[in-house]
């Protein structure tokens, strides 16, 4: 099993990678694994990667911690909105930050976390057609179906989390607890975080998108003008 496969997070199966997906909110499964992983192979703690590559050229607050980045990847890092905005615009930017001469994370890595990534031979559909590399994706908006391109079923993808019908495909998010949200919209050149704490997170992607598409009249459809599919209302 290859560091990709473990973010990729389709290693639920018995018979090898791509065969079923789960989801391992605890890092219980495989995901804690990764520190270690990342110190054999570069020799490195990842908090001393983390503060010097990262933390220090995106300018993130005082405020923002990961204490536990040298043991667990799955939870744990605190910060205020702003910090979640610059990590999401690092991404729009497609790993590259004004001022620093040398991309933070390559091109090529970020255009794979915002494709589908859990497919593998020998299975010709993707296991989560909605998910890349710690990320979760519109593949197919209005819809836990994938594409022609992206065949397969979204897991852990209920009608009240869908992207509404004429957002995006690109769109992705990476999706912490309570719903905690940082939404990534390279069609729109938009980052949105969303630092809310409710039980009942699934609905708040599409909540929060769902502000993006009053912002573009007529993209959007299939939703309400004040409440909508998720129950929730719609507050800007």
């Amino acid at each position: 099993v290859t560091s990709r496969q473990i973010m990729s997070q389709a290693i639920a199966g018995t018979e090898g990678p791509g065969q079923a997906w789960d989801y391992d909110a605890g890092g219980t499964m495989w995901l804690n694994l990764l520190p270690q992983v990342f110190l054999k192979a570069t020799g490195h703690l990842p908090s001393e990667i983390w503060e010097k590559e990262f933390a220090a050229p995106l300018g993130l607050s005082e405020q923002f911690s990961w204490r536990g980045a040298d043991f667990t990847w799955a939870t744990g890092s605190e910060g205020v909105c702003k910090d979640y905005a610059r990590i999401g615009q690092l991404l729009l930017n497609e790993g590259r930050w004004p001022g620093v001469k040398q991309p933070l994370v390559d091109e090529s890595y970020v255009r794979e976390m915002r494709t589908p990534q859990t497919r593998y031979t020998p299975y010709t559909n993707y296991s989560n057609p909605c998910y890349g590399l710690l990320t979760w994706l519109n593949t197919n908006p209005g819809s836990d179906r994938g594409s022609d391109k992206y065949p397969g079923v979204c897991r852990m993808f209920p009608r009240s989390t869908w992207f509404p019908a004429g957002s995006p495909s690109d769109v992705y998010s990476a999706a912490g607890i309570l719903g905690q949200e940082m939404i990534i919209d390279p069609s729109h050149d938009l980052v949105v975080v969303s630092m809310g704490d409710t039980s009942n997170d699934f609905p708040v992607e599409r909540v929060v998108y769902e502000g993006v598409c009053m912002m573009f009249p007529g993209e959007c459809y299939g939703w309400g003008d004040a409440t909508h599919s998720t129950g929730m209302p719609l507050a800007i």
